[in-house]
């Protein structure tokens, strides 16, 4: 019997990495996650860093697990590709060791950085070079304070890689940062895709030819090697893909888009990234003021240029993620599904707050800063768990509403569909409010939106009888693979008023 083509995608997320293989079949892929982790950063003297050790130990288990599966189902595995969060990096030597950890995105030095970036090149000149909104979180913030800092380990390295780029030298692959990725960046020059060389000249980045080329969605980036190999049983001829590097660009390129009606999309995780795919950046000062971002995206043809992804990045279900933290800490039994059941029956519109303000980004004391706020405005400090988490989840809905309408403002045109992606969208009863809040059929799956489109993409890279062809064909496979699930907008009236007072609150704040 001939065995059946697989791909397999490491896709990791801020909270957990997952390893998903992927069979397509004819017209449909059929997934299986072989393996899943939870992770989070360490502190250290020099700041807070990801334990890319546990992520790397825990990703061997899940190759090795996908090899097993391969095995026993007579699946040759083709390839293997990765995605992650983005703007985080290391430092590679020549040989392909790495130099220290990786520094978490995170890390309160980098507020301070943020300053001292302002300070050299206006945020709205950054702006307008890179499409990216400044934000402290941003690759050209944290390599700017690394520089400064940690000159020794920036000396000793030859290579700088976003994450992905790392786990895939890590497989035996050649160091390269993918179009999708380095985009996040904020060093990148969105309209040409070229290295802003010029603009880390003026940070005091002196490493900026360490980054090398940008490589493009769905190019090669070598054969696992054999160390990986022996530890996993995975082939070492298998291909290495520079699938879409950045978890979003994988996520959207699996939007099931194919009902002809003009769509947004959600992505959905601790990470909310509200946008629409597009052919060129919109930089402006409306788009500047509302706080968007232009990101490359993946091409609609191999070798094709990419597309753009116009969005917002919104904290998303990190507030819920950090209340859950602190109820289990104070030992209060805590998992999602109770939350989401207890916001159910609380109140509605009780307490409302600004999801984009800074103190909701760290980590940490989640519910003191949601009580903080709450009594600086004037509004009842929620006292259950319920309280808390639905004044996380309306007020989110309320963001996703004015977003939206931010959206069709800039671009002239009205949004009908909102595709919502990725494992937030498990959360029914956000979804119903963004469908509320926004007056807009919300249709939701994938939930692994990211694995799903990372393995296409890497189908796609890979060629040969039955491989995906180009962007529509891809989304073709994930609508026809998909248990997706529709919400009908119900009374925005309620909905309507409650974002006037959320406008209010964001005025007062």
């Amino acid at each position: 019997m001939r065995p059946t083509k697989a791909h397999l995608a490491i896709d990791l997320g801020a909270e957990s990495g997952r390893v998903v293989l992927g069979v397509l079949e004819g017209e449909r892929l059929r997934t299986h996650e072989v393996h899943r982790f939870a992770h989070r950063p360490i502190e250290f003297r020099t700041g807070l860093h990801w334990d890319i050790g546990l992520i790397w130990r825990e990703t061997l288990e899940g190759i090795r697990s996908a090899a097993a599966w391969g095995e026993a189902n007579s699946a040759s595995i083709q390839s293997v590709g990765v995605d992650s969060w983005g703007v985080d990096f290391g430092f590679v030597t020549e040989r392909g060791g790495i130099v220290g950890l990786p520094r978490c995105y995170r890390d309160e030095r980098f507020a301070n950085g943020y300053k001292r970036v302002a300070e050299r090149v206006p945020p709205r000149e950054l702006f307008e070079i890179t499409g990216v909104q400044p934000m402290s979180i941003n690759t050209l913030v944290q390599l700017a304070v690394v520089s400064e800092e940690d000159r020794g380990v920036v000396g000793c390295a030859e290579h700088i890689v976003l994450l992905p780029g790392l786990m895939q030298v890590l497989l035996g692959g050649k160091p390269g940062n993918e179009v999708t990725i380095a985009s996040t960046t904020q060093l990148l020059d969105v309209r040409t895709g070229e290295w802003c060389r010029e603009l880390m000249s003026k940070q005091g980045i002196a490493c900026g030819d360490k980054f090398g080329a940008c490589v493009p969605t769905a190019s090669k980036a070598g054969h696992v090697g054999d160390v990986v190999g022996a530890l996993t049983g995975l082939s070492g001829g298998t291909l290495i893909v520079h699938s879409p590097g950045h978890d979003t660009a994988c996520a959207v390129a699996a939007v099931p888009a194919l009902h002809g009606k003009a769509w947004c999309y959600i992505s959905s995780g601790t990470w909310s990234l509200l946008g629409v795919e597009i052919e060129a950046p919109i930089i402006t000062d409306a788009s500047y003021e509302a706080g968007f971002t232009n990101e490359l995206g993946v091409p609609r043809t191999l070798g094709g240029k990419p597309t753009v992804r116009f969005q917002k990045n919104i904290v998303g279900l990190w507030l819920v993620q950090e209340c859950k933290r602190a109820f289990e800490a104070a030992g209060v039994s805590a998992d999602y599904g109770m939350l989401t059941q207890e916001a159910k029956e609380a109140k509605p519109f009780r307490t409302l707050i600004d999801v984009n303000d800074q103190a909701f980004q760290g980590a940490g004391q989640m519910l003191e800063k949601i009580g903080a706020f709450s009594a600086r405005t004037g509004q009842p400090v929620p006292g259950t768990p319920g309280e808390y988490v639905r004044a996380c989840l309306e007020s989110l809905a309320i963001e996703y509403r004015r977003t939206i309408r931010e959206v069709e403002s800039m671009m002239c045109k009205t949004i009908e569909v909102i595709h919502l992606v990725g494992g937030g969208g498990k959360n029914r009863l956000l979804n119903q409010m963004t469908a509320d809040a926004t007056g807009k059929c919300v249709i939701v799956g994938p939930y692994e939106g990211a694995a799903a489109g990372n393995i296409l993409v890497q189908s796609m890279g890979v060629g040969g009888g039955g491989a995906v062809g180009d962007l529509d064909h891809l989304r073709r496979i994930v609508w026809a693979s998909s248990d997706l699930e529709t919400f009908e907008p119900g009374d925005g009236s309620v909905w309507a008023a409650a974002s006037s007072r959320y406008e209010s609150l964001l005025q007062s704040s």
